[in-house]
């Protein structure tokens, strides 16, 4: 059940405040209405939906309250603040693993060769030129060299 209104956050503050990169921009934007009810409920107005959060568990920082207040609006449905929750998840993992850390991937050139090396093993470099149409001499310097071939299992 829906409480009185203790205060009302906009959705650019929201993200503002907690920190998060905004990735979305949407023409209606969520209005978060703090009400002293028990429980967070979601009431759509000519299509218009407005949140109204408990604010029982909500933290009295800014901050934590901004990120607790996205969470909330995810759980609810909203779709700009399932992308902004879940774009800052899958960059708070990226970080901790490693993964910004990581040697470049492959350059395009360096690509087209790969797949047609794999493609065709043992290839020269001439006929890899000719099969990637890239010069050869973006391959090295010795042209008559042949590449290696694998054996797979």
């Amino acid at each position: 059940m829906i409480g009185a209104i203790i205060e009302s956050w906009c959705f650019e503050d929201i993200v503002r405040l907690s920190g998060y990169r905004n990735v979305v921009s949407t023409n209606y934007p969520p209005t978060a209405l703090i009400h002293d009810g028990a429980s967070d409920e979601k009431v759509t107005t000519d299509g218009v939906a407005a949140y109204y959060i408990s604010q029982s568990g909500l933290s009295l920082q800014d901050v934590e309250r901004a990120q607790q207040l996205l969470e909330r609006l995810y759980a609810l449905g909203d779709w700009a603040a399932g992308e902004i929750v879940e774009r800052h998840r899958r960059d708070q993992e990226r970080h901790d693993s490693g993964y910004y850390e990581l040697k470049p991937r492959l350059t395009v050139p360096q690509m087209l060769v790969r797949r047609f090396v794999k493609k065709d093993p043992g290839s020269s470099l001439v006929s890899i030129s000719v099969g990637t149409s890239m010069p050869v001499a973006s391959f090295g310097s010795d042209r008559r060299r042949t590449l290696p071939r694998r054996h797979s299992c």
